[in-house]
């Protein structure tokens, strides 16, 4: 049904996505300790039997021989080597039989947004995707023993309004959030209801009153921000 609006409308979801690939993935383990260094999937190129891509490191330091190595250390990389080593940035080129979060993506239907950064074992993603191919993406990931924590999503009918998207802090306090992500786990919002607010309330160990107003304030916001959305007119919140 949300999809039919959106296509009616004229707009398309704009996700902001954490994904952690399997254990086993090489880039959960990538050798860059300095928490001020970048790390950029730059692009991801299929050639086939294998794929291609470059990473960005910023600044590089001494580490681009070290990811290097590691790198070709793994079954699921065929070669790498360094393509550029400057002051400020640094580019390894490597070749790998298995990006199965891109092929993932593929399967969805999704088209792969690039840079990616990778940032403590996680590919960190932001583009444009239905919630029809997002939840087929989900779906794929789970084949794979990956996961994906959404963190945000917000209408948008230009691509250049990413850059402006609400993130979910801004929009809900930290209590109404996990009001909001309690109620999800424990089927409030389910049809039909798998618990009452009386039982959610329980749970979170407050008084049937405090969760109905908590509630009522979280999803005040989250539809006054999904309607400003739309048509792109400020809400008062």
């Amino acid at each position: 049904m949300i999809d039919t609006i959106c296509c009616l409308v004229g707009v398309m979801p704009v996700v902001r996505m954490a994904i952690t690939p399997p254990e086993e993935s090489y880039l959960t383990e990538l050798p860059v300790d300095s928490p001020t260094t970048s790390v950029r999937i730059l692009a991801l190129c299929d050639l086939g039997t294998h794929s291609r891509g470059i990473l960005e490191i910023r600044p590089p330091g001494d580490e681009l021989q070290s990811v290097v190595r590691f790198l070709e250390s793994r079954e699921a990389i065929v070669s790498g080597e360094v393509l550029y080593a400057g002051t400020d940035i640094g580019l390894i080129q490597y070749t790998t039989w298995e990006p199965i979060v891109y092929f993932a993506a593929l399967e969805a239907g999704a088209t792969p947004v690039f840079p990616v950064e990778v940032r403590n074992g996680q590919l960190l993603i932001e583009g444009l995707m239905s919630y029809n191919r997002l939840s087929r993406f989900e779906e794929a990931l789970e084949a794979i023993d990956a996961s994906c924590d959404i963190r945000l999503i917000k209408q948008s009918s230009n691509v250049d309004t990413i850059k402006q998207s609400f993130d979910v802090d801004d929009l809900l306090t930290a209590r109404q959030q996990q009001f909001i992500l309690e109620a999800i786990e424990h089927g409030y919002y389910d049809t039909p209801r798998q618990c009452t607010l009386t039982e959610l309330a329980e749970s979170l160990d407050v008084t049937k009153g405090a969760a109905s107003s908590l509630l009522h304030r979280a999803e005040e916001r989250i539809v006054k921000e999904f309607v400003a959305s739309l048509s792109g007119k400020s809400v008062e919140m």
